[in-house]
């Protein structure tokens, strides 16, 4: 196989500041590919994802906002990143959560199913 089999092209990666998400980055920038970078990050975070994955190989990298849970930022991120010239490979990593607050009775049912 050659190592840089994904040169031009482009991956989206959902959540590639931090976790799985920026290990995938890497690996597919180190094949060669642009990385579009997407996350919850400060700008900070957002300028070293993007320069990890140039250091990793990808020629080109760029940081896209967007919150996964607004419709409309989806499709101006998507936007974004078509005027960049789109995706090629999309890998979703991300992931949004939310807690309940834990209560004294969830905290005995929790150890019930635990």
């Amino acid at each position: 196989m050659r190592e840089r089999f994904l040169e031009g092209r482009t991956a989206l990666v959902t959540g590639s500041v931090q976790g799985i998400g920026l290990a995938i980055g890497k690996a597919l920038a180190s094949a060669g590919a642009r990385l579009a970078v997407h996350g919850i990050a400060t700008r900070e975070l957002a300028q070293t994802a993007v320069q990890m994955m140039r250091d990793t190989g990808a020629p080109d990298a760029r940081f896209f906002d967007a919150d996964m849970r607004e419709p409309s930022a989806i499709i101006a991120m998507m936007d974004e990143i078509k005027a960049w010239g789109g995706p090629d490979i999309l890998s979703s990593t991300m992931r949004v959560s939310k807690r309940p607050p834990v209560s004294p009775k969830s905290r005995n049912r929790l150890g019930t199913i635990f």
